[in-house]
């Protein structure tokens, strides 16, 4: 059973401002059920992708829109197969039951290169392989009268076999290929016990592991980067090994540890429950270089940081037959500062997070036709971080408490026959950031760079020409704001059903959900008179970095910006951040007969605000509380207007039938709204596309996007087993519709993008030079795939499978 709560939840359910999933996973009982089954589609079996390479700027509904080719961008050819069984049963009978499952799901995938702007891997293949193991087990006790003991466990564990690195830049097995396990299993136990008819008490603890392990397979080599080629389209050449294997985002594992404990008391027209929980969240690495270092060759050019004692400089023959006198970068990691430090062979990190919780909810029956809901939660978390240092260790970084949840809801059949229901909600949802922030943030991964004439020692030379580089990272990690708190959304619902007569129900149901407040950073502060550039605070909160009581400094690198790279005496307070969704949909459901049934759905709403959420939908961020959208006050100038996953419109109809003779049809078509589409400028190198060049999402909106799913099975009994061949066709009508445009209007920074500037967000103003008009057709802009097509939705695929159950 799985059950999907997507708003006006209970004050038990926390630590989120979505959807919360329940599932009850299968139980055995006293007979024995089971089965085996296989999935199976290849590439023969899916359409042709689409892909183009002509802009065409002068279609308003991007009907002909050509597709975006990026450097080394690769297409898949797979063959995926998918078996397993189940058994489910007793061991005692009224007394112990067991259920367990087994998955099996191979993919093969060949990536095939399609950019010829490196030519080092156009045209060549890149292997790779996806396993995935997934089981489930359940363990059902009946121990006493009252007294029950549930136990289970499920892994999704995968394994990924071949080119990790994409896109791969080398034909060099060693600097890309690999093993990659990621997923886990996880373990839950509960206890349920009856006291009489007044009441229940549930403890249980669950426990979850995950992990992103990276395994090179040449850990024992060190990478060399040869800067003495340039191939097209790179600086650098990669041979030798696969170079550093960055901790927070290549190798890691995560633990979530919860304990848990209710009590439900039936009192006459009351259900009141009372409980809270403690959980521990873990995530523990290292960072490391294959083969303990990574090495730069560098040409001596005889200038600047390059100029080379030529008598101790040696000869170097490169890939191309090129004969030159060198010197060599040893980028290595370090533990300590700039005047002390120690090499060391991995930086390791373990950040805990430690969250408690409480709560009280009472379900109260105040007639037989109205229940009203009312409850309070309370939530608060400590953030952990860790310093190699041995005399550090892990310390707090900060805390989030004081996080008061109430919340209230209603229903009524407000005609008294069990046909209607008007119902409504209110109520505060916190969000719960994730241990990424303290990885990324409370960490230390510092590194050094020596610089000699030797390709396998790593101690500095006087000689050499660039001197001794210390690249140092902070334990202690961003500043926190005073005062900072929890982010949280309110939200408010009102809705209504009725069963027009017992085959045909209509509901109506609107939806307000509105982002009160939330936790990101931002990193233009002035270091000489801030604690730092950078610092977690609450936009629009009251704290220093918040309210522009630190001076700030403009970090743009566009050279047309007269103010670009200064600071200035005064800050530049950030606003709120805002995300506000308004919704209304329409809901009916028919049982035309006892064979046939279907369901029809409309939703019409609004997204708005300058804050996308704990994903940066814009540039596919997740990083919540550390992504880009306030690092820099210029972000936020046009930056309120139609959020990238805002869809006016969606509708959908799904539809079964079970035909006399055994057969079984499924069928669910959808349309929906495209998504809105914003003008980005240049701002730096490292932020070549954040700026909104117009009110974000004023741009026009990706196609309508519709497609259709059928499915269908038949039922053959063969003795005591049930044979069920079956047939998937997805997407059947093959739009492959696209999902994103390449917004970035002039990377390149080569147009006006100073804020101050009259000409500033006009299309083909370029500084000094008035020959590139604008017109609607032909915009100006120094991106060749702007507003070419970069995501499509997957083809039309065809998947055959076998069940047998008995």
């Amino acid at each position: 059973e799985v059950e999907v709560k997507t708003g006006g939840y209970q004050a038990e359910y926390g630590r989120n401002t979505g959807g919360v999933v329940n599932v009850i996973t299968k139980s055995g009982g006293n007979e024995f059920h089971g089965g085996v089954f296989g999935y199976y589609n290849d590439t023969g079996m899916r359409a042709d992708l689409k892909n183009g390479d002509v802009a065409n700027y002068a279609t308003p509904d991007f009907s002909q829109e050509g597709d975006a080719q990026f450097l080394n961008s690769v297409t898949s050819k797979d063959n995926r197969q998918e078996y397993g069984f189940d058994l489910g049963g007793f061991i005692v009978k009224d007394k112990a039951w067991f259920f367990g499952a087994y998955d099996r799901v191979q993919v093969n995938q060949n990536l095939q290169t399609l950019d010829p702007t490196n030519e080092v891997t156009f045209g060549h293949e890149y292997p790779i392989d996806f396993t995935q193991n997934k089981y489930s087990g359940k363990l059902t006790l009946n121990l006493f009268q009252g007294t029950s003991i549930v136990g289970s466990v499920f892994s999704d564990s995968q394994t990924q076999e071949g080119a990790l690195a994409q896109p791969p830049l080398s034909l060099d097995p060693t600097t890309y290929a690999g093993r990659r396990d990621t997923g886990g299993p996880d373990y839950g136990a509960r206890l349920n016990q009856l006291f009489g008819s007044f009441g229940i008490f549930t403890f249980q603890y669950a426990q979850h592991r995950d992990r992103f392990a990276t395994k090179p397979f040449g850990g024992d080599q060190p990478q060399i980067r040869d800067y003495t080629v340039s191939p097209t389209g790179a600086s650098f050449v990669n041979y030798n090994g696969f170079g550093n294997v960055f901790g927070p985002t290549l190798n890691n594992e995560s633990k979530r540890e919860n304990f848990g404990g209710s009590f439900t008391a039936y009192v006459q027209n009351h259900e009141i429950k009372v409980g809270g929980d403690y959980q521990k969240d873990l995530t523990s690495g290292a960072t490391y270089f294959t083969g303990g270092q990574r090495l730069r060759i560098r040409p001596c050019l005889q200038s600047g940081s390059s100029n080379c004692d030529l008598s101790q400089a040696p000869f170097y023959t490169n890939a191309a037959g090129d004969t030159l006198q060198v010197f060599y970068q040893h980028d290595l990691l370090a533990n300590g500062t700039q005047n002390d430090f120690t090499v060391i062979p991995s930086s390791p990190f373990e950040t805990p997070t430690r969250r408690y919780s409480g709560f009280v909810q009472d379900q109260w029956r105040v007639i037989p036709t109205l229940t009203v809901n009312a409850g309070l939660r309370y939530d608060n978390e400590s953030f952990s971080g860790f310093s190699p240092d041995p005399a550090i260790g892990e310390f707090n970084a900060f805390s989030l408490t004081n996080q008061w949840a109430p919340r209230v809801g209603f229903t009524w059949d407000f005609i008294g026959d069990g046909t209607s229901k008007l119902y409504g909600s209110v109520g505060r949802f916190f969000f719960t950031l994730p241990t990424d922030l303290n990885v990324r943030v409370f960490t230390a991964n510092s590194g050094v760079s020596t610089y000699n004439y030797d390709p396998t020692s790593t101690v500095q030379d006087p000689a050499a020409p660039r001197g001794q580089l210390f690249q140092g990272g902070s334990a202690s990690g961003e500043p926190v704001d005073p005062g900072t708190k929890a982010a949280f959304q309110d939200e408010a619902t009102i809705g209504v059903e009725k069963a027009i007569d017992p085959t045909l129900s209509i509901g109506l149901k609107g939806t307000y959900r509105t982002l009160g407040r939330t936790v990101e950073d931002r990193c233009d502060l002035d270091s000489t008179v801030a604690p730092s550039s950078c610092a977690l605070f609450n936009p629009g909160g009251s704290g220093p970095a918040a309210s522009g009581q630190y001076p700030s400094c403009n970090q743009s690198a566009n050279p047309t910006d007269p103010t670009a790279g200064q600071c200035s005496s005064t800050g530049v307070a950030v606003g709120d951040a805002k995300r506000i969704f308004r919704g209304i949909e329409l809901v009916a459901r028919k049982q035309f007969t006892n064979t046939l049934w279907a369901q029809a759905s409309f939703l019409y709403s609004s997204l708005r605000g300058n804050y996308s959420g704990a994903i940066r939908e814009a540039s596919g961020q997740t990083d919540p509380g550390i992504n880009a959208d306030f690092d820099y006050y210029q972000f936020a100038i046009n930056g309120y207007g139609n959020l990238e996953l805002d869809r006016p419109v969606q509708a959908r109809i799904d539809a079964a039938y079970n035909t006399p003779f055994g057969l079984s049809l499924g069928a669910q078509f959808y349309v929906r709204s495209g998504l809105p589409i914003s003008r980005l400028g240049f701002f730096n190198d490292f932020y070549p596309d954040l700026l909104y060049l117009d009110q974000r999402g004023s741009d026009g909106r990706t196609p309508t996007d519709y497609d259709l799913n059928l499915s269908m099975g038949y039922n053959l009994n063969v003795g005591p087993v049930t044979v069920t061949p079956q047939l998937y066709l997805y997407r059947v009508l093959d739009r492959q519709t696209a999902t994103s445009m390449d917004p970035t209007f002039n990377p390149g920074g080569s147009f006006v993008t100073n804020p101050a500037s009259p000409f500033y967000g006009q299309a083909g103003v370029q500084p000094g030079d008035g020959s590139c008009p604008a017109t609607a057709s032909a915009p100006c802009t120094d991106n060749p795939d702007y507003r070419k097509v970069n995501i499509r939705n997957a083809g039309r695929l065809m998947r055959v499978a076998l069940k047998v159950t008995f």
